[in-house]
């Protein structure tokens, strides 16, 4: 859907809300969203890593269009940069992961 659709962030809201039921994680559900987003659909994802105690973000340009336009950035810098429902989209993005491991 989010790849037919685009970057809506209701979407991964939708996915966060199945990852629990009343409070209680579903297994089962976390399983299927983590293999969906992590191995199947990575580049529905940003990738973060930690350079010289800064945090860097890169991305697929398709789906992070600012990424195309500056390429590898502060997430800081990205941030204040990009959309803002692609901002959005990567804050409920942050929630589906802490959902996935608790």
């Amino acid at each position: 859907l989010i790849k037919q659709m685009g970057r809506k962030p209701r979407y991964m809201d939708f996915l966060g809300v199945l990852c629990q039921c009343r409070g209680k994680a579903v297994r089962t559900n976390q399983w299927t969203i983590c293999r969906m987003l992590a191995l199947e659909n990575s580049e529905l994802l940003l990738r973060l890593s930690l350079e010289d105690g800064r945090v860097m973000v890169t991305g697929s340009d398709e789906y992070f269009p600012k990424l195309r336009e500056l390429g590898k950035m502060e997430l800081s810098e990205w941030y204040l940069a990009t959309e803002e429902e692609t901002a959005m989209y990567f804050e409920s993005t942050i929630r589906v992961m802490g959902l996935l491991v608790e």
